[in-house]
């Protein structure tokens, strides 16, 4: 009996597990096609965002290919609005070394004459262009590109040379004066003058008036004769007091056994 009564219970509990079953699976199908649905709108959006910015880019490029293209136009209106070019005329082989010296003359690289000989002061007129100028023409010829240059400048380009004891004063040279106490020196700058300093003198020492008397009467006071005397191992002053013994006196001159006596 109890047999049949347990078999009945399982059999009642079947049922509710199958429906329970049955509503989590459709849960979970529900929310898997929720999630796709969530996914496909998405990429629908990042795609829709993509084609505008696509579309934004080639209206861009359009744009700028229309501004170019009128900008195009209007210079090739300005081109056939502008008179024909006239041949430039070259001056000849003759006038071209005088024109370039008197361009060079203009700009103050040239001082020599301007006598259509390219000369060495030509050449070195053209190369002090270059220096100054900054550009690298050939200056042992006189050509028209270096003569195209020199008049593509519109004042001064190389500086006036003055002599040592000038300076430059716009276009001219004026001469260099230093304030006191001040020289000019080898490289036309003023410099402070060296200190001079003054020569000690050596100052006697002050005498009393009666040294300075005794002094005086020594330097009058006669002095005593010496002898000087001479043998064959030379001259020697003789003892003071002492006389020699056999001698002759002639003028001055005393001869002994020994040698001779100077009297002085």
């Amino acid at each position: 009996m109890s047999r049949h009564a347990t078999g009945g219970a399982q059999k009642q509990k079947q049922p509710r597990r199958n429906a329970a079953e049955q509503e989590r699976t459709a849960a979970e199908r529900a929310k898997k096609i929720e999630q796709e649905k969530t996914a496909a709108a998405e990429r629908t959006r990042l795609e829709e965002q993509e084609k505008a910015r696509l579309a934004a880019e080639k209206a861009k490029q359009a744009e700028q290919e229309k501004v170019a293209s009128e900008k195009e136009a209007e210079r090739k209106e300005q081109l056939a609005a502008l008179p024909p070019p006239t041949e430039k005329s070259e001056p000849s082989e003759i006038d071209l070394p005088r024109a370039l010296q008197s361009e060079l003359r203009r700009v103050g690289c040239n001082t020599s004459a301007v006598d259509g000989a390219w000369n060495e002061d030509s050449q070195k007129a053209l190369d002090l262009f270059n220096r100054h100028a900054g550009l690298k023409l050939d200056f042992r010829v006189a050509s028209v590109d270096a003569l195209d240059a020199v008049k593509g400048k519109s004042g001064r380009i190389c500086p006036v040379a003055c002599d040592a004891g000038f300076r430059a004063d716009g276009e001219r040279c004026i001469s260099i004066v230093c304030k006191s106490g001040f020289r000019l020196n080898d490289d036309n700058e003023c410099e402070k003058n060296p200190d001079k300093k003054p020569i000690a003198k050596s100052k006697e020492p002050k005498r009393k008036p009666a040294d300075r008397a005794k002094a005086d009467a020594a330097s009058a006071k006669p002095q005593a004769s010496r002898q000087i005397y001479c043998d064959g191992q030379g001259c020697r002053a003789a003892p003071k007091g002492a006389e020699s013994k056999n001698q002759t006196s002639l003028k001055g001159i005393r001869r002994t056994n020994n040698g001779v006596q100077l009297s002085v």
